[in-house]
């Protein structure tokens, strides 16, 4: 079978629907499958975390954050031009994976629709939740956002009217044969606000091999010490880093913290409260410690697993 991915963002840039889809690459993969990722173009200088076999079209971008990490493809009739030509370098497509929230999922649909091939689209975030964490402004960018999809997606299933955050998830799903989520949570609320019938649940898994490598390679026992926190991901609002932050100086306790991640770390103590200036400060208690950047994925498992024992 020939599967083909759609994404907002190149599955090298950082973020949680990018690790899913190098997951769900490899093991489609190892089990016969064709693979091809359309995403858009990358512009920063995170190393490449390899094909593992499988293809790539990176379509024309613009960068879209000051690091320029993230990029945006326009879906429009240019862009449907120059995928429809890369793919017919590709074998024949037997299924279109959309996981994305803006123009991937556009992009997806549109050549889903061109070509007849059916879809499923994996809901991978609340778009509600996440733009709201970022601006105040959400509810005229989420009207803006409908406005946009309407346009993107005209004829593409049944007319979704609306423009709040469901409405977006419920026009996306229009075009969709079926509809996956990650947790049994999402996928009851996306029932419960009409966005698809039934929507499967999927979690997102785990690569067996890296966590056996570092089962075999962790120590048996945890080294003696304080307790250790780490907290792991990307650093943008809508993770909520900062409260958590706040929250860990308030409380006291006595800890070791980590923080692994990358993204809008630069600006972390800029617009942190002075409780989290402290908690981020090189001066800061030992107690208290703040590694910045974006291991690649074993690193991270190694560091997380070095503090722990097996079983």
């Amino acid at each position: 079978m020939h599967i083909v991915f759609f994404g907002d963002q190149h599955l090298d840039s950082l973020g949680g629907a990018q690790v899913s889809m190098r997951l769900q690459r490899e093991f489609l993969e190892r089990a016969g499958h064709i693979v091809t990722v359309v995403a858009p173009r990358m512009h920063g200088s995170r190393p490449s975390s390899g094909s593992h076999g499988g293809a790539s079209i990176d379509l024309p971008s613009m960068p879209i954050t000051v690091d320029r990490e993230y990029s945006m493809t326009w879906p429009g009739r240019a862009t449907d031009r120059t995928l429809d030509s890369a793919m017919t370098r590709r074998p024949p497509v037997d299924l279109v994976h959309v996981q994305a929230d803006f123009w991937g999922a556009f992009i997806g649909h549109r050549y889903a629709r061109r070509h007849g091939i059916p879809v499923v689209h994996t809901m991978h975030n609340r778009v509600d939740v996440g733009i709201a964490a970022v601006t105040p402004l959400h509810r005229p960018v989420l009207a803006v956002l409908n406005a946009w999809r309407r346009v993107a997606m005209r004829g593409i299933g049944d007319p979704v009217r609306g423009t709040d955050g469901w409405a977006f998830l419920r026009g996306l799903a229009a075009g969709a044969s079926a509809v996956t989520a990650p947790s049994t949570h999402f996928a009851a609320r996306l029932e419960q606000h009409d966005v698809f019938p039934r929507v499967d649940v999927i979690w997102n898994g785990i690569d067996d091999d890296l966590r056996d490598e570092i089962l075999a390679a962790a120590p048996a026992e945890r080294t003696p010490g304080r307790p250790r926190f780490v907290w792991l991901g990307r650093m943008s609002p809508e993770k909520r880093l900062l409260p958590f932050l706040e929250a860990f100086v308030a409380s006291g306790v006595d800890a070791d913290l980590e923080v692994i991640g990358g993204g809008r770390s630069a600006q972390l103590r800029r617009r942190s409260s002075p409780a989290t200036r402290a908690c981020t400060s090189p001066a800061a208690s030992p107690t208290r410690r703040l590694w910045r950047g974006s291991p690649p994925p074993t690193r991270s498992c190694r560091r997380r697993s070095a503090s722990k024992p097996r079983g």
